[in-house]
């Protein structure tokens, strides 16, 4: 399986019971996660493809905790400080250091509009619930 925030690109086992065609919809249990809702975007054989509908939720935030945090919350490194010194002694002389001498052209460029103040503006959003915490949730549902 295949997931990002739009969606997630499954291979399926077993060929479905009944013919899986784009526009139904379907429900995809992640663990840690909980149920997310999704249309399904392509199907044929043994792949499926499916486009969450995700709204602002408690999913969603599971959603983007598990892409990008989860298995990254180790604080142990195994590289010793030499090593990361002459790693990156080696990356800085083997970079491409010389430079074309190409003439550019002058093109005027208009300066970006400024947008109102107010569109900058975001409201607190206070935490009424560990990440964590509801993500151990979903995982004791999916034991049950």
């Amino acid at each position: 399986m295949n997931v990002s925030l739009s969606g997630a690109g499954i291979a399926l086992d077993v060929a479905p019971d009944r013919a899986i065609m784009p526009g139904d919809q379907m429900r995809l249990f992640l663990k840690g996660v909980g149920f997310l809702t999704g249309t399904v975007a392509r199907a044929g054989g043994s792949f499926l493809g499916l486009h969450f509908d995700l709204p602002s939720s408690v999913e969603r935030d599971l959603l983007i905790r598990k892409i990008f945090t989860s298995g990254l919350d180790t604080t142990a490194v195994t590289v010793s400080a030499w090593s990361a010194t002459f790693g990156m002694l080696r990356r800085i002389w083997t970079v491409r250091t010389t430079v074309k001498n190409e003439v550019a052209a002058a093109v005027r460029i208009a300066p970006p509009e400024k947008l109102p103040a107010e569109t900058f503006v975001a409201p607190p959003r206070l935490p009424d619930h560990r990440l964590a915490d509801l993500a151990e949730e979903k995982r004791s549902t999916l034991a049950a």
